[in-house]
């Protein structure tokens, strides 16, 4: 399964604020517009919620600018290195 970064289009009825929450609702309506193989609403809604929540994070991934990128991989790097 692939998401692609959506279009203008593909957000209509939906706010950033809801995808940059990672509102499950919000995620359960875009994920069938922008997966690749296109998803269906039967099979989002029986998704896992681990996988959910990583497609989410995807999701919210494409809204993040380069200093909120660069940001979460040091804090992730820190963190792998305590481990």
């Amino acid at each position: 399964l692939q998401l692609r970064k959506p279009k203008a289009g593909e957000l209509r009825g939906l706010t950033l604020s809801a995808i940059m929450e990672t509102d499950i609702s919000t995620t359960l309506k875009l994920l069938p517009r922008i997966s690749e193989p296109a998803l269906t609403d039967e099979e989002c809604g029986n998704l896992d919620p681990a996988d959910l929540a990583e497609a989410g994070g995807t999701i919210r991934g494409f809204f993040m600018t380069k200093g909120e990128k660069a940001l979460m991989e040091a804090l992730m790097a820190e963190q792998q290195s305590k481990t």
